[in-house]
C-alpha cells in the first residue's frame, strides 16, 4: 500500500522564503496615485490650516448676484481642524514605562520622538 503525502495548500512547502510581491514598507501604487490626485485637486491640509486660522472659505454662489458667498468657520470648526492637524504632527502615545521602587512609582511617558530641524 502506497502512502500518499498530505496535500500542501498553495503548492509551497512550509518554511519556503517569500518570492515576488511588494516588499515590506513599499506603498501601494493605487494609494499613492489617489493621494496625489486628492492633494492636487483639493489641498486638504491647506484647507484645514485656513479653517484653523479662521479664514473665510468660498461658499455657494448668491442666487441673486451669482457671486460666491464667504463662509466663516465657527469656533467649533476651528477647534476640530486644529485637533485633526495636531493628530498629524503629534503621534499617539508610544510607550508607558512604570517602575516600582519600594514606595515610589515612576511613570515615564514617551509622547513623541525627537525631531531635529535644520542641517546640524
Amino acid at each position: 500500500m502506497d502512502i500518499v503525502p498530505a496535500r500542501i495548500p498553495h503548492g509551497f512547502l512550509p518554511g519556503r522564503a517569500k518570492t515576488g510581491g511588494r516588499l515590506p514598507g513599499v506603498p501601494n501604487r493605487d494609494r499613492t496615485v489617489t493621494i496625489k490626485n486628492i492633494v492636487a485637486a483639493a489641498d486638504p491640509i491647506g484647507g484645514l490650516c485656513a479653517v484653523a486660522r479662521g479664514e473665510p472659505r468660498p461658499g455657494p454662489p448668491d442666487p441673486d448676484t451669482g457671486e460666491p458667498t464667504l463662509i466663516y468657520p465657527t469656533m467649533a470648526d476651528q477647534l476640530s481642524a486644529m485637533r485633526t492637524l495636531a493628530a498629524k504632527v503629534m503621534p499617539d502615545l508610544k510607550q508607558v514605562s512604570v517602575t516600582d521602587n519600594g514606595s515610589t512609582v515612576t511613570v515615564l511617558l514617551q509622547l513623541a520622538q525627537k525631531v531635529t530641524v535644520g542641517g546640524g
